[in-house]
């Protein structure tokens, strides 16, 4: 023990690292007066640094000097000072410790620099990345919901036609009941269940077009022309106001009328009646895509078996058939 504290209060080893510490703070010193502006403006930019980035000089000083000493066992391990009492080993220190300390104070700062550069790579990488783990979230986030939207707009409009097959379904049995109902000897009760369903849905407005004409049929076997042409006036009405889209049944709608009105013409004699079939016979044919096919369809139908043979009929005939080539 007290060869060790003997060699360690060594006079000549405490010259050598002394020497060494007082060189190595002025290399470190140098140091930082070479850097001294890039220090001062980096540290005035970056307050927040921490001191091994931009030292100041008692920090530059204490730097090189840990340099110096550092360096100086190095070499004296691998044998390269030998004799420190000769003035050339002397100096070699002298300069080995200035050189070392200046390099310690310049490496230090420009190494934590490389060591921020790819820090800040490093950073810059992962913020990208992290953009785009963000842009991809946002973007599986929206499509998310897009198929949200569609599988919601898809369930909407299934219900919506499950709604219009199931009222379509409901309309052609309803429109078959009235037909049948249309027979002799069919039981009031039942036929009469049956034209107050088909009424109520006229007095809502979801009534088809084919459900107003099978209505007027019915009304004219089981109670009156009358409500029968009025239910058609109605329907006509519609048609007019634009309620309904005009299709075959708009023409069909004139021919029944005709009929109806022809009906009450023979069983009253009341000349207006006769009119009135004959201005509903012109409208069908008027408004007919194929006139011809609709006069064949009058000629036959023993509603108007009589109105057809009327010369103001005929005449309707001529105006809206062209006349045969020549």
């Amino acid at each position: 023990m007290q060869g060790v504290m003997d060699s360690f209060f060594n006079p000549a080893l405490t010259k050598i690292i002394l020497s060494s510490f007082v060189c190595g703070c002025f290399g470190g010193l140098v140091g930082h007066f070479i850097n001294n502006e890039k220090s001062a403006a980096l540290r005035s930019d970056n307050p927040d640094k921490t001191w091994f980035a931009y030292p100041s000089k008692p920090q530059s000083c204490l730097i090189g000097a840990g340099g110096a000493i550092a360096f100086l066992f190095f070499i004296a391990a691998i044998g390269g000072l030998n004799d420190f009492n000769t003035l050339n080993e002397y100096l070699r220190l002298i300069s080995v410790s200035v050189i070392a300390g200046f390099g310690a104070r310049s490496l230090l700062p420009r190494m934590v620099g490389n060591l921020e550069k790819q820090l800040s790579e490093v950073d810059n990488k992962v913020s990208r990345f992290g953009n785009q783990v963000e842009k991809i979230r946002d973007e599986a986030q929206s499509a998310v919901k897009s198929a949200q939207e569609a599988i919601t707009q898809a369930t909407n409009a299934r219900l919506e036609a499950e709604r219009q097959y199931n009222e379509l379904r409901d309309t052609i049995t309803l429109n078959n009941e009235l037909i049948k109902a249309c027979a002799k000897n069919t039981d009031p009760q039942d036929w009469g269940s049956q034209l107050k369903r088909a009424e109520d849905l006229a007095r809502q407005g979801t009534a088809t077009s084919a459900l107003w004409i099978n209505i007027a049929r019915l009304q004219r076997f089981k109670i009156s022309l009358d409500s029968a042409i009025v239910t058609l006036d109605m329907l006509l009405l519609k048609y007019e106001n634009k309620e309904l889209a005009k299709d075959h049944n708009f023409i069909a709608a004139y021919f029944n009328r005709a009929c109806y009105h022809e009906l009450r013409f023979l069983a009253n004699s009341n000349a207006a009646d006769r009119q009135l079939a004959l201005a509903d016979a012109r409208a069908c044919l008027n408004h007919a895509g194929d006139p011809a096919f609709e006069i064949n369809q009058m000629r036959g139908d023993e509603d108007l078996s009589e109105l057809v043979k009327t010369e103001e009929f005929i005449s309707i005939v001529s105006a809206v058939t062209p006349p045969p080539a020549s």
